[in-house]
Parts: C-alpha cells; sequence; structure tokens
C-alpha cells in the first residue's frame, strides 16, 4: 500500500503501445518501450503512444467486476496541443435574405422496391489499402434489403468519400459511376423488376 490510503498499489500493471490508436497487444515493459522507441524514431510522421494499464481490486458486490483499470499514456510522440483559452463570442451574423424559388423541382418521394440502410463505414489512413494503392479516404456500405419484407437483398452499394456510388452483386458484378444512393437504389429497383 502507498502512503497516501486513497490511492492503493494497482494490483497489475500491464503495458503496450498504440500505433495511430490501435492497441498492438500486451507486453513487458522493455518490449513496449522498445517498440514505442523505434517507431518514434523511425515513422516521425506516425502516431506512437506508449501506454499502461493498471488494475486496481474492486468490490464485486458493488461494482459486478473483481477489477478496475486506469489507462495512462505514459509517452506521446504527437501530444494534442493545449486547449486555447475560450474567447469571446463572435457576434451573430446578419440574417440571410430568403432564397427564390426555382422551377427546378425536388425529387419525389421514394416509390422504388429496396431500400439502403448504412452497414459500415471505413476511413482508409495508409497506403494500398484493399487493393488500391495511395488510396486515402472514407468508404461507407450500405446493404439493400426489400421495402416489402425487410428481406436482406444480394446486392450492396457503396459510396466513395460521399460522391460515387458503387453497386455489388455476386453474379451481375460491379456498375460504378453512379452519382448519388437514389440513383443506385432506383438502378437495383429497376433490375428486380424486369
Amino acid at each position: 500500500m502507498t502512503s497516501n490510503a486513497e490511492t492503493p498499489d494497482p494490483i497489475r500493471s500491464v503495458w503496450t503501445y498504440k500505433v495511430n490508436g490501435r492497441v498492438m497487444g500486451v507486453y513487458t515493459e522493455d518490449y513496449s518501450r522498445g517498440m514505442y522507441e523505434s517507431l518514434t524514431r523511425d515513422n516521425p510522421h506516425t502516431r506512437v503512444q506508449l501506454v499502461r494499464f493498471d488494475h486496481y481490486a474492486a468490490d464485486f458486490a458493488t461494482t459486478g467486476k473483481n477489477w478496475t483499470s486506469v489507462l495512462t499514456i505514459v509517452e506521446d510522440s504527437h501530444p494534442e496541443p493545449a486547449p486555447e483559452p475560450a474567447a469571446e463570442p463572435a457576434p451573430e451574423p446578419a440574417p440571410e435574405p430568403a432564397l427564390e424559388s426555382t422551377t427546378e423541382a425536388a425529387p419525389g418521394p421514394w416509390k422504388g422496391n429496396v431500400m439502403l440502410t448504412p452497414n459500415h463505414v471505413h476511413t482508409f489512413t495508409r497506403p494500398q489499402a484493399y487493393g488500391t494503392p495511395y488510396y486515402f479516404g472514407k468508404v461507407e456500405w450500405f446493404d439493400v434489403v426489400d421495402r416489402e419484407t425487410d428481406e436482406l437483398l444480394p446486392w450492396t452499394v457503396s459510396r466513395v468519400d460521399g460522391a460515387e456510388c458503387v453497386i455489388n452483386h455476386p453474379s451481375e458484378g460491379v456498375t460504378p459511376g453512379l452519382p448519388s444512393l437514389r440513383r443506385a437504389a432506383e438502378t437495383i429497383s429497376a433490375r428486380r423488376e424486369n
């Protein structure tokens, strides 16, 4: 027990290192420190952190756990800058005049037989991701669902950087170059009707 009765010694400490926020495993302090120093030296643009997890005993009846963990970042190759002091709030901008109506109508309500539901998003931050060298950006994947039955259909739609959409189907292959999710859904809906 330490001299301060309020802060007990941890029952166990484990070490790791993180690369761009990703925990790389649990190691000894010496190994983790060596990897931190090596990666920091060899990859100056990559954020590397040396991390210690301290495990403290906990009251199982109160917390439902036998121990609790505290994460401490011991060293950081790219520390976050200190927050700047709060400035006075900017004056509110003058209201903008209302836009005049145009003759171009917005698309009407969707009447197709499919819906697109979000599946997952992946942000590529390194080259050679999924065979596309030097691609950095965000790809969103959507499942295609029957609007009436909620049945999952064999198509998927991906949207690259919020712009181009691509339809994927196991037997039809890939249909790239669609300008919007709505156009992708319309295309799939038309294929199902034929």
